[in-house]
């Protein structure tokens, strides 16, 4: 049972770290939507 346990736990702790890197990458992305309004175009592609 402790190597499942150990597994669950190193399970929840990746899903946190993406998590709060994905709201950290996110709020970045909708800065620079505000900040380069006229540029969104070209950088897309």
């Amino acid at each position: 049972m402790s190597h499942i346990n150990i597994l669950l736990i190193i399970g929840f702790v990746l899903l946190a770290v993406y998590s709060i890197t994905t709201r950290i990458v996110n709020n970045r992305a909708e800065k620079d939507k505000k900040e380069n309004t006229n540029n969104n175009d070209e950088k897309d592609i």
